[in-house]
């Protein structure tokens, strides 16, 4: 009984279907979240911990994928990796 109905993150917040987000790069967006949540150090620490989430991110399948759609001129294809 402490199974919880499937649900995706369309359904659980709407928002990322309206604005588009849902098919986008993951790792970026969870990335990114990770930040704001743990922003509470000084600003020098916070600027560092930026600067190897961006680099840890820019290593991923998803980056590469949308550097290589936006020099092609198409739409990228995210993969969660």
């Amino acid at each position: 009984m402490n199974e919880l109905p499937h649900r995706t993150v369309v359904d659980l917040y709407p928002a990322f279907g309206e604005l588009g987000l849902a098919p986008g790069p993951t790792e970026a967006y969870g990335g990114i979240k990770r930040l704001f949540l743990q922003s509470n150090g000084s600003f020098e620490s916070q600027l560092e911990d930026e600067a190897q989430t961006l680099a840890a991110i820019s290593r991923t399948a998803d980056a590469q994928e949308g550097i290589k759609a936006f020099r092609e001129k198409r739409s990228p294809n995210f993969q969660g990796r």
